[in-house]
């Protein structure tokens, strides 16, 4: 059989794959199937480029690229330099007749992009950066286009910037936004387009009750500013305290009046909550209309219980499961079993007709503050005629002979709210006196106090009473405090025409009302976290969502 018909034969039983060695008798060429695969298939000028060798048997190997590049490995990798068809041979154990061929077309390189941080979150600035494959170092321009919601310094209004790197942030999630970058290199210029996916940014999220309007919130973003969100559930008439437990934001509202008055309140206090996202609205009780004192002042949710404080006499607590409740005419006093009291004034040797060893005492009176339930230790905040932050556990009730171990902190000074950083080992505090009115720090031993902000407040009541800034959160993660701030309406009035004079802002930056931040280090200055919201309540939600 001559050399043609073996060919021939060949060809038609090794298909498209694989070039057969057939021999008669007379010949030694091994039987060996040769053959081999290309990795990518399209590859790219600069690319790597792995055969596979595909061959039955063998032992020697000669590789041609047809780009004057030669390999003798089994199997080799190999980058083409330039674009164009290049036709691959591979030669076994060096007989002509054990020889398989492949084009191989190789594309123009196109620019590639790289981005950190992976993943892209909205509010966090992205360095995108471009790069082609360059072997003769020519000059390359790149130029970006980026979709609308995209914005950075470099970039127009029609979101198109140059430059190897650049920097954006991406305002709303978007699981297919589309770049595209294009090279201009050797007189031409080569595009590549792709879409990458825009997470929303997990991040903790602030709540906030605006006086006499609805519950908002805002994430708590390392980077970029995030939006705020009306929830849409009202916050009540006097919401000063927020508090976040479980999944679900319990809002505390004091109803009509939160200053002395002997008429009955149109408007009761109650006590409410909803989930994290706005959904599941619950009442959990509702207090009378006869008296304001009755109402849910300020208050603390730990676990499965709901702690709070009436104006001035005691602390209640009742379980989060609690649901449509009413208080009734006589307060809780009518209903001890289902309204508990875990503490009234005089069931503690604090008391002023009990204490006998000299210290600092409260009586009658004490308007109460924040309501704090720490670890086995209750912290309880008294202000007006009484002063102080009075620490207690549950053996210490009802014991009046003794003084309660846990000590009495800031006992000169009226401490209205109030917020405990143990992990700086700080506490934050307003003062309606003893002070003047503000916002400070101190080291949890109640020493060393530090004026943080004196920018004026529009306060509800008298000086004993003055009800200005209740709602206090600590972030050490964000390493700020953060706290509700209501600002004066005017500087003050005319003499001549009685008007009140507008606050001059540009004079006055820190007399805006909202939410304020402070460095947990006390480095830096005062700032916003929120402007123009007139705020109480304030919770923060340590979930990242």
């Amino acid at each position: 059989m001559n050399f043609l018909k073996r060919w021939a034969i060949c060809l038609t039983a090794g298909a498209l794959i694989f070039m057969v060695s057939c021999k008669d008798d007379e010949e030694s060429i091994p039987d060996i199937n040769v053959g081999f695969q290309v990795d990518p298939e399209s590859p790219v000028a600069g690319e790597e480029v792995t055969f596979s060798n595909a061959s039955t048997g063998g032992s020697e190997f000669a590789w041609d690229f047809g780009d004057g590049s030669t390999s003798t490995s089994e199997n080799p990798k190999h980058t083409f330099t330039s674009s164009g068809s290049y036709t691959v041979v591979l030669v076994v154990d060096g007989f002509e007749e054990l020889t398989f061929q492949r084009v191989v077309t190789v594309s123009d390189a196109v620019p590639e992009y790289a981005f950190d941080p992976d993943p892209i979150e909205v509010g966090v600035d992205i360095t995108f950066t471009a790069s082609i494959y360059n072997p003769n170092s020519a000059a390359v321009t790149y130029t970006w286009d980026f979709p609308a919601n995209a914005i950075g310094e470099g970039l127009d209004d029609d979101g198109i910037g140059t430059g190897e790197s650049i920097m954006v942030r991406f305002t709303s999630p978007d699981a297919e936004a589309s770049i595209k970058l294009t090279a201009a290199i050797d007189g031409g210029t080569i595009s590549s387009a792709t879409t990458v996916d825009v997470k929303a940014q997990l991040a903790k999220n602030i709540y906030f009750a605006e006086k006499g309007g609805n519950i908002w919130s805002k994430k708590v973003f390392a980077k970029g500013e995030a939006e705020l969100v009306d929830m849409g559930i009202s916050s009540g008439m006097n919401p000063l305290t927020l508090d976040f437990e479980d999944d679900r934001l319990y809002i505390f509202d004091a109803g009509e009046f939160v200053t002395f008055s002997a008429e009955a309140e149109t408007t009761p206090g109650s006590i409410s909550s909803i989930n994290f996202d706005g959904t599941g609205f619950t009442t959990h009780i509702t207090f009378g209309l006869e008296s304001s004192y009755d109402d849910a002042f300020f208050g603390d949710v730990v676990g499965s219980n709901i702690y709070f404080t009436d104006r001035r006499s005691d602390v209640t607590m009742i379980p989060t499961s609690t649901t449509n409740a009413s208080w009734g005419e006589n307060g809780g006093d009518a209903n001890p079993e289902a309204f508990p009291t875990l503490v009234k004034n005089a069931e503690l040797g604090y008391y002023s007709a009990w204490r006998t060893d000299g210290g600092a005492t409260y009586g009658w009176g004490a308007l109460n503050g924040s309501f704090k339930a720490i670890g086995d230790t209750y912290w309880w905040a008294k202000n007006s005629n009484h002063k102080g932050l009075w620490r207690f556990q549950d053996a210490d009730i009802g014991v009046t002979d003794q003084v309660p171990a846990s000590g009495e902190l800031l006992t000169d000074y009226a401490v209205r709210s109030f917020e405990v950083d143990n992990a700086n080992q700080k506490i934050y505090f307003c003062s309606n006196n003893g002070l003047g009115k503000g916002f400070y720090s101190a080291d949890i031993d109640g020493s060393n106090i530090q004026l943080i902000d004196d920018a004026p407040a529009d306060a509800q009541g008298g000086a004993d009473e003055a009800t200005y800034i209740t709602g206090i959160v600590v972030d050490n993660e964000s390493g700020k405090v953060y706290w509700g701030y209501r600002g004066p309406d005017a500087m003050g009035t005319d003499p001549d025409t009685g008007d009140p004079i507008p606050v001059d802002y540009e004079t006055n930056p820190l007399w805006r009302s909202g939410i304020k931040m402070y460095n947990l280090d006390g480095t830096g200055d005062v700032e916003y976290f929120v402007q123009d919201v007139e705020v109480y309540g304030l919770a923060i939600d340590n979930e990242k969502r």
